[in-house]
């Protein structure tokens, strides 16, 4: 996922997360997402 984001960043677009909720954070998946590379902070 991360060399999607990498193109996409490459080609001037935004990777937009729409559906962050209390939960990802409270339980450490926003955390591991980040971590995984499917989100960039």
């Amino acid at each position: 996922m991360l060399d999607s984001i990498t193109k996409l960043t490459s080609l001037g677009q935004s990777h937009w997360t729409d559906n962050i909720q209390r939960k990802l954070l409270e339980n450490g998946e926003l955390k591991a997402m980040i971590q995984h590379g499917d989100i960039q902070k």
